[in-house]
């Protein structure tokens, strides 16, 4: 193995690295980097000279309702061609934990592709886990026309209509995870980020008004350029409380705009809920999952304490045992019962992200319980705060 340093990238160093990064993936421009609120990069040096980048995406993101953590996201992942498969990709995740481990609660990335090498490297090497799959959903031959009240407008609209957008988003999704939570200032950022930098893409804002109020919106966009595929995908949607009529006629709406370009839709969304049998119904053909969402914890206490504030608190010490660490996951006071925890690194990675059942765990023994204290006093309380919760994640987050 080469004897690389591996560390966090300084402020003047952004250039370089971007520089870096287009030499292996294509035109990434240097302002998109240095526009983004949170961002920054490990990077690895031999003899002085760049030999590797992972650009990393600051985000608070929602796992459930009311539990929001904070996130660094992998993109881009390079290393110099000589030195590619000598492990130095590793070792830059490596140095990421520990420049990320005060700051951050999890470091995700996108993968597809479960079958090639790039997918085992986080599955195998770096101890990434699935946490959500993302299905995308397509019409190959839209057709119909727009409903009353339906109108499109440029990309240049959202951030001033941020506000709106976020609560009408929140009435449908808030009691869901898998997205940066809507807090102010996010479609400034969202509308533009890194990745249009990168995939060229034709923005377009869709609004569905009713007797004067805004009760639903659509973003689609259409790749341009080196990347364009000839397809138009839904980036964004929600309907006011999530309204099953006012959800069908944005579908309408949508449908519709790619019926007039003379394009394919596709349309990411998860695997179950009202949205996916809505657009069954209209006849979209589900396809094979080829977008993950991986993640590995860097902090699990924070990650459990989060839930614990939002599902009414954890009365029982905790301790957990892996096949590779043990740790005090909560620590409820000298008199309180004390439990361990014994599971696979994946099980307590989907327990702290909330995509597993705890009550379910317990049943099929993926957890097991040792010591003092009572299974019946302890196995009540991580059933109420260890619980599955479904995920949508929009496609305009995708980095």
């Amino acid at each position: 193995m080469p004897d690389v340093l591996c560390r966090e990238m300084r402020e003047d160093e952004a250039a370089a690295a971007c520089a870096f990064t287009e030499s292996i993936f294509g035109p990434l421009p240097l302002d998109y980097w240095l526009k983004e609120p949170r961002y920054t990069a490990a990077v690895s040096y031999l003899d002085g000279e760049l030999a590797g980048v992972i650009p990393l995406s600051l985000r608070r993101f929602q796992l459930a309702p009311g539990v929001v953590a904070e996130t660094a996201w992998e993109n881009a992942v390079g290393t110099r061609a000589d030195l590619r498969g000598q492990g130095v990709g590793s070792r830059m995740i490596a140095a990421a934990r520990d420049f990320l481990a005060d700051r951050c609660d999890l470091l995700c990335v996108y993968r597809g592709a479960e079958r090639s090498d790039g997918y085992r490297f986080y599955a195998d090497r770096t101890g990434h886990i699935d946490l959500a799959y993302v299905p995308f959903y397509r019409l190959a031959s839209p057709s119909g026309s727009r409903p009353s009240g339906f109108d499109s407008l440029a990309h240049g609209e959202v951030p001033a209509r941020g506000a709106e957008l976020a609560k009408l988003f929140n009435s449908q999704w808030a009691e869901w995870g898998g997205f940066v939570a809507r807090e102010p200032g996010y479609y400034d950022w969202a509308i533009d980020h890194i990745i249009y930098g990168r995939i060229p893409t034709e923005r377009r804002l869709h609004l569905l008004t009713e007797a004067g109020q805004t009760t639903g919106f659509a973003i689609t966009g259409v790749r341009q350029g080196a990347r364009a595929d000839g397809t138009c995908y839904v980036l964004d949607f929600a309907a006011a409380e999530g309204d099953p009529r006012r959800a069908g006629l944005l579908l309408q709406g949508v449908v519709s705009v790619a019926a007039e370009a003379g394009c394919p839709l596709v349309w990411p969304h998860a695997q179950r809920g009202a949205l996916a049998t809505l657009l069954e119904a209209a006849g979209f053909e589900r396809g094979q999952r080829r977008m993950m969402l991986m993640g590995l914890p860097l902090r699990p206490s924070r990650l459990f304490g989060l839930l614990a504030a939002a599902r009414g608190g954890c009365e029982v010490t905790l301790d957990v045992w892996t096949s590779t660490t043990d740790f005090r996951l909560w620590d409820a006071g000298p008199t309180a019962p004390r439990c361990t925890l014994e599971m696979k690194d994946r099980e307590l990675a989907l327990l702290l992200t909330s995509r597993l059942d705890g009550r379910q765990a317990l049943e099929e023994e993926r957890i097991t319980l040792a010591g003092p204290a009572a299974a019946a006093r302890v196995e009540p309380v991580l059933a109420r705060l260890l619980r599955c919760t479904p995920w949508h994640h929009p496609y305009l987050e995708y980095i």
